[in-house]
């Protein structure tokens, strides 16, 4: 047929040789009701013309006594449970249409998310001891989940539709940033526009990367640890101009837009440059 369902748990974490790729493709979709693992196994999912479809996770919130705020908070007592867990091997889901990551995918390998043709959403988390994230929409990318990683690279791609990133409340109140890279760099490349609606921002210690086709509507960059963490560089670049961004300190900083206006604030970086109209013409001629 042109679908794959797993509707049986796909156990290969008691092999006793590590190892053991597991690779569906679908000529449509495939759906997944049960888990798969891997131990240590690469992981391929491809449905060509359809989506991956994935259960719904839950997790369970209870409020609870926190040591570090001196203070009853609401926490998550039961996590989501992952329905892929591969150990150190990498994972690819490719969709031909819209994916939705609804269960999370525990690995300390790279992880690779694409949709050719349409959105991607994050509605589950993707956890700090992941290796590199790729995430890429045909067209938009919203996210409503944390995105962190073990210090290494995060690069967000999207289409005309752009990307969002939505207010997120994954009970961290270590008020750090919950798009976070760590030390490595964390890039936002769209052919839209760019919103950053999370108060905390986004983070990372290296180079954060922001590349609109649109504009950059909003935003702001967090820390990656709880008071410390800043990113040693910044490029800002939109088309159609920066609407309103907050770097707060950073190493340096460098802002374009070759159609539009900028409106920055930063906070005593060590290099700073703005730059507006398009380089070598009449309306930027010393550019």
């Amino acid at each position: 047929g042109n679908d794959i369902h797993v509707d049986a748990l796909v156990d290969g974490s008691s092999s006793a040789v590590a190892g053991g790729a597991v690779t569906m493709t679908a000529a449509n979709d495939i759906t997944m009701t049960k888990a798969i693992v891997t131990d240590d196994g690469a992981m391929s999912l491809m449905a060509t013309a359809g989506s991956i479809v994935l259960p719904v996770g839950t997790e369970v919130v209870q409020p609870g006594f926190s040591a570090t705020l001196n203070a009853t908070v609401d926490q998550i007592t039961t996590p989501m449970q992952a329905i892929i867990s591969t150990g150190s091997g990498n994972v690819s889901l490719t969709s031909g249409s819209n994916f939705t990551l609804t269960s999370p995918i525990k690995t300390t390998g790279s992880l690779t998310i694409t949709s050719t043709n349409g959105d991607v959403t994050t509605a589950a988390p993707i956890d700090d001891q992941t290796g590199v994230v790729t995430i890429s929409a045909g067209d938009a990318l919203v996210v409503n989940r944390e995105i962190r990683t073990a210090n290494a690279a995060i690069t967000l791609n999207a289409g005309a539709g752009g990307i969002t990133i939505n207010t997120i409340n994954d009970y961290d109140y270590t008020v750090t940033s919950s798009v976070n890279a760590g030390n490595a760099n964390l890039t936002l490349n769209s052919g839209g526009n760019v919103a950053i609606t999370d108060t905390r921002g986004v983070a990372t210690k290296q180079t954060l990367t922001i590349d609109a086709r649109g504009q950059l509507l909003s935003g702001s960059i967090g820390d990656t640890n709880t008071g410390t963490g800043r990113p040693a560089i910044v490029n800002l670049n939109a088309d159609g101009g920066i609407v309103s961004f907050a770097t707060g300190y950073a190493g340096e900083v460098y802002a374009t837009s070759s159609n539009g206006s900028i409106n920055l604030n930063v906070s005593g970086p060590g290099k700073l440059r703005v730059t507006t109209g398009t380089p070598g013409t009449l309306d930027c001629p010393a550019c």
